[in-house]
């Protein structure tokens, strides 16, 4: 086998293991109001952590605003889980009646992410989401 077939063999793995690298699986999980509680805890998903890679990241709005309302981006590596869902100020969200925004996360040095979770906990619905990179 000469030189290029052997080069033209590695990019083809790489390239291979590299798309195989970037495929995520999204996990939902939801209860109903019936069975909503705070704790956040689902068959499929993980419960919050206190000990999560964001625990001292910090974050930064890019786009967009803060809800008035919101206990503002503190409110989203505190550590801390709202008690029930009409506790705006125990939780970070933007202005109501926009598309929302983006934020910046800071972790402080380059980690492997396995997984991102989020949760939400609002009248009539609790769930939560996870994205895994496989």
């Amino acid at each position: 086998m000469n030189p290029l077939k052997y080069i033209l063999t590695f990019v083809l793995v790489l390239a291979g293991s590299l798309a195989a690298r970037a495929e995520v699986k999204i996990t939902v999980g939801h209860k109903d109001n019936d069975s909503a509680v705070a704790g956040f805890h689902f068959k499929n998903v993980p419960s919050p952590s206190r000990t999560n890679a964001a625990r001292t990241a910090k974050f930064i709005i890019v786009d967009g605003e803060s809800d008035p309302a919101s206990g503002g981006l503190a409110k989203l590596n505190d550590g801390a889980l709202p008690e029930d869902e009409d506790q705006p100020d125990e939780n970070f969200f933007f202005n109501a009646g926009t598309p929302g925004g983006r934020l910046e996360v800071d972790l402080g040095s380059v980690i492997g992410i396995k997984q991102i979770e989020r949760w939400r906990l609002r009248k009539f619905q609790c769930r939560a989401h996870q994205w895994n990179k496989s």
